[in-house]
């Protein structure tokens, strides 16, 4: 059925978005620092080591706990990663995976009798550094679009790479990281017209690279004439000096759902120690339920969810409680509206 034409009558509907970056299980960022062979190593082992003690495995069922409460018809995750590990020796693809972090949580959720599917992804981001001297660990990150199975129709899916990317040089010569980022999208049918949900992770090391990556998300988005939703992190808090700016603030942008319902203040999502045993508040908004400001979508509750202590992963044997990330999910009860010129039935 094609989308109506201005000026004919629009049926309405809803949709219950969420985003939630997941965290990779590490903090990579001494590794960029590293100035010689051996602190790469030992800044390898020590992320390395924190991904097996922030186990994905244990945090899964807790992260599936909180959708599940919450049972969004589309969810944005970021940093779904695939760790992995072996001889330094070993052939392209050859390495053992460790933790490989989609196949966990979607068997939490069918566990849980709510199904998911996944809609589309696009790579984020990889890497492979040694670990000791005859060992290498490796991962790779995805942003992910999962649908709720029945809950709407999908029409169609995306996904890019953006142009602008850092390249993070250490300071071993020869040795640097390159992290691509980009978006994925679907497209739903939301009563009688398509929506597109976009998914999107933006550089959290160069603010320029991420305000690049945002203008290149507007410019690849401007096109669609329907109804947009952004998910993501966008590692900028609210302001127009950032990415949020960019995708706020530019001709055809971007209303922040959160700001919409609530205001300019609270809401923090991001923050938490990269042990993620420490109790304590967060302290940042990074991210975000974006809608395009047309006047189709309005954002009728937006919630932080998965920060409460009832959240956290529970013991296992001697093993700490761990909060399901570093970071909390967003979720927002979106309804869609006529278009200006168009009137209206309810369903």
């Amino acid at each position: 059925m094609a989308d109506p034409e201005p000026g004919t009558a629009h049926t309405g509907g809803s949709l219950r978005v969420a985003t939630y970056n997941v965290y990779l299980g590490a903090d990579l960022e001494p590794l960029f620092g590293a100035a010689s062979p051996q602190a790469l190593i030992d800044a390898a082992a020590a992320a390395y080591r924190q991904v097996e003690r922030t186990d994905f495995r244990r945090r899964a069922p807790a992260i599936a706990e909180v959708l599940c409460r919450e049972r969004p018809d589309v969810v944005g995750l970021q940093e779904v990663a695939h760790w992995a590990s072996g001889p330094r020796d070993t052939a392209p693809g050859g390495l053992r995976t460790s933790s490989d972090f989609l196949p966990l949580l979607l068997a939490e959720l069918a566990r849980r009798r709510v199904q998911y599917d996944v809609a589309v992804r696009n790579p984020a981001f990889h890497g492979t550094a040694p670990i000791s001297a005859a060992q290498v660990a490796q991962v790779e990150g995805h942003d992910v679009i999962l649908v709720r199975s029945g809950r709407t129709d999908v029409t169609g899916a995306r996904s890019g790479t953006f142009g602008a990317r850092l390249t993070l040089h250490t300071g071993v010569p020869g040795v640097a990281f390159e992290i691509p980022r980009g978006w994925c999208s679907v497209d739903l049918r939301v009563g009688d017209v398509t929506v597109r949900v976009v998914n999107t992770h933006l550089e959290a090391w160069d603010r320029e690279v991420r305000m690049r990556q945002a203008a290149e998300l507007v410019a690849v988005l401007a096109p669609w004439p329907g109804p947009v939703v952004v998910l993501g992190d966008l590692n900028a808090e609210p302001g127009s000096d950032d990415a949020y700016g960019v995708l706020t603030t530019t001709p055809g942008g971007y209303v922040d759902a959160w700001r919409e319902c609530h205001g300019a203040g609270g809401g923090a999502t991001s923050g938490r120690e990269a042990s993620l045993e420490q109790p304590g508040a967060l302290s940042r908004r990074i991210d975000y339920v974006l809608h395009r400001a047309d006047g189709r979508l309005r954002a009728e509750a937006v919630r932080v969810v998965g920060a409460a202590d009832a959240d956290r992963a529970g013991h296992e044997g001697d093993e700490p409680i761990l909060w399901p990330s570093d970071h909390a999910a967003v979720v927002a009860d979106l309804t869609l509206g006529p278009a200006p010129g168009e009137t209206t039935r309810t369903l």
